[in-house]
């Protein structure tokens, strides 16, 4: 709406309210008027009221109704009592003229006082006229003697009191009525110029509310930021002249467009539903919470664009106002800082950027976090107070930047926190075409650490030659090429017909013609993967004889170059010690395999004396004599094994069981009552013979017991089972029967040899035993050997 048609409404409102007021005050006025009239009508009735109670007065007092009753009774004359009757006709009649114009409750009384006086003489009057001629004069004088002092005083009342109180009220109602018209127009003519007054300056706010429009219009223009404002649904409201150059439409273009024509394509789709959430919360989004987003212009190119949102009531509904802010310019600019910020916030070491004077501007996250202090609480710190010639020193080179243009630097040390940092200081001008020493920047990087490392890695490096020097294998640092690039003190002894005039030589030069071509083979083997060849053996090929070496070849990156580092050890003492080692070990073998096999002998020769004693001895001592055969022949079995095999320190297990089984239980031994069953791994267990010596004789005892009780003459065939297990860092041995069995109780107490040899092999043998027996049924022995000490 314009302003001219909002002033015109105005004005036609406030004469419409004018109109309304004036109307309303001539209908008040009118009805007063009215009333006036009425009240008016009122006077002139009590007039005439007035008149009538006059004529009522003269009607009923001493010159009519009453005079003309007491002359005839004095007098007896018809005509008095006519005339009488006339005077009483015509008072009633007044007093009822006189009821119909006045309601007033003092009328009424005092006119019924006054005609019940008239009725008490007109009864005395029709008495008298109804009475015989003769009466005495006492009773006459009764009949005349009516009491009308009330009556006098009612008329009276009605003229002088009653009447006058009726007039009064009137006349004060009259002046009330006067005066409430006389305000009425008093008032509406208040409120009329009130309207005019407050039209007047409804139209001065509406002129001045234009002219702030008008400004604040020039300001939206003006405003180098875009400004677009929208309504709830998005469609573009107004456009200033920035946010009009800024997409390139013009004011009625953007009344045809919504805010997300404005958008990119990936924001596009999304930013209604953000635009509805930020309604809903409808709190502003300020620069500080800025919003980096792309816009399309007109031509539908990209435009970075930085974004703060408001939003207000208006209308019934939340209106939004956006300020744009082109980033064409400073994009590269920003992204620029950001990688410089990211780069010194994510240096390990300190880095703080220093005024001219010495004074704190920013620090990194680094010394932030060594000093617990924000960069903020180190700003304005004067780092130069403890070292005045450090300050001389910042100056001299802000005054070679200023005259020079060149970047200045050097090693000093600066105050921060309580505590010295050496630093590099760098001093330089971020503008090169300005001597302005506003443009002098000065960053002081912390290189304390450095400096430290710097120092420990010469002491490191003077260590480390120190033991690489003297170690005892030769180090040599090769080439990608294979040329030897360094080598170690031990290294240059050993080569040294080969570096001396070399320099550098090809390391696989310094070998023989066989070895060459396997190093070679090796060294193109080698692959990140698998970087370290397997130790191997070579010849050097030095002047006069070939020296045996032990090499191994690691291939590693120094720099993104591919490099090998070969050690050489001298293995010639090594392999003259093996071959006497192995001459001595060829010997002791010899010598062992020698006693086992005379050990073997000499048992055998004991046994043969024992079986020739058996047949000169009775039946139990004969019986005893078996027994210590077989157990010799255990022992003797350990020895004939270890004899026959190459290993002359351990006996397979399963070998021993097997034959130790044959030999007791079958050899010699025609038609057995019994079946024996092998259940032994098909793999080798190998003890040492002084775990193996103490489980044959419990074998043997074993074997031997069922041999002689459990199966005997007359009993079917049975079945001798022998199972071995290796559990874990044990073995599990099981010898069952299922024979006649015996008495675990006689068993237990027994205090025979063989149960006795049995306990105490189980226990030299580091083993448990379970015995189990029913008699007619079977026995099981069970045993458990922990072989985790022997092995």
């Amino acid at each position: 709406m314009t302003k001219s048609a909002k002033i015109n409404l105005i004005l036609l409102l406030s004469i419409l309210c004018n109109i309304l007021v004036l109307s309303t005050t001539f209908y008040d006025a009118h009805k007063l008027k009215q009333e006036q009239a009425r009240l008016s009508q009122i006077v002139t009735d009590n007039t005439e009221l007035l008149i009538k109670l006059h004529e009522l007065e003269r009607t009923v007092g001493y010159s009519g109704y009453i005079h003309h009753f007491k002359n005839y009774v004095i007098r007896r004359d018809h005509q008095y009592f006519h005339d009488a009757k006339e005077s009483y006709v015509k008072a009633q009649r007044l007093m009822q003229e006189i009821r119909e114009m006045s309601s007033e409750s003092d009328v009424v009384q005092n006119l019924a006082l006054l005609e019940a006086t008239l009725n008490e003489y007109n009864f005395n009057l029709e008495t008298h006229f109804s009475l015989p001629q003769q009466l005495t004069v006492d009773e006459l004088d009764s009949l005349v003697k009516v009491d009308d002092t009330l009556a006098a005083n009612a008329v009276n009342n009605i003229v002088e009191k009653v009447l006058p109180k009726i007039r009064q009220s009137n006349n004060t109602f009259l002046n009330r009525i006067e005066t409430q018209l006389f305000y009425s127009y008093l008032t509406s003519a208040m409120i009329c110029l009130v309207i005019i007054i407050f039209t007047g300056l409804v139209i001065w706010h509406i002129n001045k509310l234009n002219q702030s429009v008008g400004k604040f219009g020039k300001l939206f223009d003006a405003s180098p930021d875009g400004i677009i404002h929208a309504d709830n649904r998005g469609k573009v409201l107004a456009a200033n002249n920035a946010a009009q150059s800024l997409f390139g439409y013009s004011q009625s273009e953007f009344s045809d467009k919504f805010i997300e024509d404005l958008m990119a394509r990936e924001l596009k789709e999304k930013h209604q539903g953000y635009r509805k959430e930020f309604t809903k919360e409808t709190q502003s989004k300020n620069m500080l919470d800025r919003r980096n987003v792309y816009g399309i212009d007109k031509d539908n190119q990209r435009i970075p664009l930085q974004i703060a949102i408001g939003s207000f009531f208006e209308n019934d509904e939340y209106q939004s106002v956006s300020i744009l802010r082109d980033m064409r310019e400073i994009a590269g600019l920003n992204q620029e800082l950001k990688f410089l910020s990211s780069i010194i916030n994510g240096l390990s070491s300190h880095v703080v950027i220093i005024n001219e004077q010495g004074e704190v501007i920013t620090a990194n996250y680094e010394l932030q976090n060594d000093t617990n202090k924000q960069s903020f609480e180190l700003a304005n710190t004067q780092v130069w107070q403890r070292d005045p010639t450090t300050k001389k020193q910042l100056q001299s080179a802000i005054e070679k930047v200023k005259s020079t243009g060149i970047e200045q630097r050097f090693d000093s040390q600066i105050w921060i926190n309580q505590q010295f940092f050496t630093v590099d200081v760098v001093v330089a001008n971020l503008d090169t075409q300005a001597e302005s020493a506003s443009n002098i920047i000065c960053s002081a990087h912390d290189i304390s650490e450095r400096k430290y490392f710097e120092q420990q890695l010469l002491e490191n490096e003077e260590r480390f030659k120190l033991v690489v020097n003297h170690v005892s294998e030769g180090i040599i640092l090769l080439n990608k090429q294979g040329r030897i690039e360094w080598l170690n003190a031990k290294a240059i002894a050993m080569l040294s017909p080969f570096t001396q005039g070399l320099s550098p030589c090809n390391f696989i030069d310094v070998f023989t013609e066989k070895d060459q071509r396997e190093i070679a083979n090796i060294i193109n083997d080698l692959t990140t993967q698998s970087p370290t060849s397997e130790p191997f053996q070579a010849l050097l090929a030095l002047d006069s004889e070939s020296l045996p070496v032990e090499v191994c070849i690691t291939r590693y990156a120094d720099n993104m170059e591919i490099n090998y580092l070969a050690t050489i050890s001298d293995v010639s003492e090594l392999l003259a010690a093996n071959d006497r080692l192995s001459k001595m070990l060829a010997e002791k073998s010899i010598l062992l395999n020698e006693i086992h096999h005379r050990v073997k002998n000499n048992l055998q020769v004991i046994t043969s004396l024992l079986k020739l004693q058996q047949q000169h001895v009775p039946e139990s001592v004969a019986n005893e004599l078996l027994a210590c055969q077989q157990r010799i022949r255990s022992v003797a079995l350990v020895h004939q094994l270890l004899y026959e095999q190459e290993n002359s320190s351990k006996i397979n297990f399963v070998e021993y069981t097997a034959k130790l089984a044959q030999l007791i239980l079958l050899d010699g031994i025609n038609h057995a009552p019994y079946k024996v069953e092998l259940q032994l791994p098909n793999q080798a267990i190998y003890l040492p013979i002084s775990i193996m010596v103490p489980i044959g004789f419990v074998i043997n005892e074993v074997l031997t017991n069922i041999q002689k009780h459990a199966f005997p003459e007359g009993a079917e065939k049975g079945l001798i089972t022998i199972f071995a297990e290796e559990v874990g860092e044990g073995l599990d041995l099981s010898i069952k029967d299922n024979g006649v069995g015996f008495d675990l109780e006689q068993f237990n107490s027994a205090s025979s040899l063989g149960h006795t040899l049995i306990g105490l092999f189980t226990k030299q043998a580091n083993g448990t035993i379970k015995v189990e027996s029913e008699l007619g049924k079977y026995s099981h022995f069970e045993f458990h050997f922990d072989l985790s000490y022997a092995k």
